[in-house]
């Protein structure tokens, strides 16, 4: 197993967060717990972890001033750190990038979504950039902010992702580029996903370009809709890395026949 070995802090000053998130991920790495910014410190006196997950809402020093130490730290400044936070504003989620997080993931969170982004962070010759050949393009369109960050820092290293706010984005963005395939929200303001896909399909353009929707939406109606569309795939939010990817390269792998 790759993480054999691999360490982790975990910060957080609510004890029951803490104690969960220890029992969870231990069952993956070698997990230590903090309760404050100033315990890890000390903790780091003693561990050299290889990542540490790191709570924005902390009383004293907050995780915004603790990564800040950590960066100008040249002992602690190589270290991958991942913001977890309950604001999923754009505003906290730039601030947190620009500090130097490798992630900022919002709570509530899946435990596999945490360990996705651990192993990104800790196994990156798993996530390297495919080499050899092109990368294939995809345009992801979302209105939510956190969205368009979080798939796009999942999917980047192994495909050129151009993310789109609306409808409109989108189709500015198409003008430039050809991609292999879109990735569609259905809960979008002024045109949704489902009138995305009409105007897609519609225009002989794009209509041969696959479509997968990414969306909370679960019940069967919403999936029959968008196959009957025109949609090639339906992914249901909170998803895995394995999964989306495996459903994108069908797609692709689909596709490449017709443009030999």
């Amino acid at each position: 197993m790759e993480n054999v070995g691999k360490k982790i802090i975990i910060v957080d000053s609510v004890e029951h967060t803490l104690i969960t998130l220890k029992d969870e991920l231990a069952k993956h790495y070698e997990v230590s717990s903090a309760l404050s910014a100033a315990k890890m410190f000390e903790s780091l006196e003693h561990v050299t972890p290889d990542s540490i997950l790191l709570s924005v809402d902390m009383p004293d020093i907050n995780g915004y001033e603790a990564i800040q130490k950590l960066k100008a730290d040249s002992r602690y400044a190589h270290i991958p750190v991942i913001l977890l936070s309950d604001e999923s504003g754009q505003e906290h989620i730039d601030k947190g990038l620009e500090l130097g997080a490798a992630d900022y993931i919002c709570k509530p969170f899946s435990v596999h979504e945490l360990v996705e982004s651990i192993d990104r962070q800790i196994n990156p010759d798993a996530y390297k950039k495919i080499e050899g050949s092109a990368r294939k393009k995809i345009i992801y369109v979302d209105d939510v902010n956190y969205s368009l960050i979080s798939v796009k820092n999942r999917l980047k290293n192994r495909y050129e992702i151009y993310p789109a706010q609306s409808a409109s984005k989108m189709f500015l963005i198409l003008e430039r580029v050809t991609p292999d395939l879109i990735l569609l929200d259905i809960d979008m303001p002024v045109v949704n996903g489902y009138e995305t896909i009409k105007l897609l399909k519609t225009d002989p353009r794009y209509k041969s370009i696959p479509v997968i929707f990414l969306t909370s939406k679960t019940s069967k109606e919403h999936v029959v809709k968008a196959m009957n569309l025109g949609a090639a795939g339906y992914v249901i939010k909170p998803f895995s890395d394995s999964e989306l990817t495996e459903r994108i390269e069908h797609q692709i792998n689909l596709q490449a026949p017709e443009q030999k």
